[in-house]
């Protein structure tokens, strides 16, 4: 049996994207790790921090990694699982610069995993600008969301970069991130024709999950 046979048995998924990842935090991370392991053959990893203490209850990652760049952690994880998936780590986005490295020939796929409204709004753009299709994913508490609509809310802490005032979660994240890879390889999916938003919704006091789709307008 082959790594992705039993992978190619479900009709009609699309290949996994080549994907650029913004932001290699608690989501991110677990995207990027999902579309290598789904088969994606070209991921670029964005993020200017480093891991904190704080990021490892939703990281998978050991404690040695604190204070190591989170995209280049990312990075050596996926090269060692998948060799073959070909896979640059980057600092924070930098459209003047990054733009080169941006083409709809090479990438499919812009996923947005930050958490502060004016790094969504610049990758968004950054997408737009190359034609390159834009999604985005988030967690916060209970609640995960995926949309391709472009962002329009900020933060507690908006002005203060790296902040580490959002409540997170480690099952949330990976919801979230979950969310994001399925409708990038499903049949019918965001962005195929309309704006939607995604939110998946843990109500602890019902031990129930609820799931809500929005469209735009």
């Amino acid at each position: 049996m082959g790594l992705y046979d039993r992978q190619e048995l479900i009709g009609g998924l699309r290949p996994p994207p080549r994907a650029v990842i913004v932001g290699c935090g608690g989501v991110g991370s677990w995207a990027g790790l999902f579309l290598a392991l789904a088969g994606s053959s070209r991921l670029m990893l964005m993020d200017g921090d480093n891991i904190d203490l704080t990021n490892l209850n939703r990281l998978p990652y050991p404690a040695s990694r604190v204070g190591f760049p989170k995209s280049r952690a990312l990075a050596e994880m996926i090269s060692g699982l998948r060799p073959n998936c070909e896979v640059t780590h980057h600092g924070h986005l930098v459209p003047e610069f990054h733009t080169k490295l941006l083409s709809k020939t090479d990438f499919d796929l812009v996923l947005c995993c930050t958490d502060s409204l004016k790094s969504r709004q610049q990758a968004v753009e950054w997408a737009e600008g190359a034609g390159v299709p834009y999604l985005e994913a988030g967690a916060e508490a209970f609640s995960s969301t995926v949309t391709n609509v472009p962002p329009d809310w900020d933060g507690p802490a908006e002005n203060e970069p790296g902040y580490r005032l959002v409540p997170s979660f480690v099952s949330s994240c990976v919801i979230s991130a979950a969310v994001a890879v399925y409708q990038a390889m499903a049949p019918a999916s965001i962005g195929d024709g309309e704006d939607l938003t995604l939110s998946v919704l843990w109500s602890p006091g019902s031990g129930g999950i609820s799931t809500q789709t929005r469209r735009a307008g």
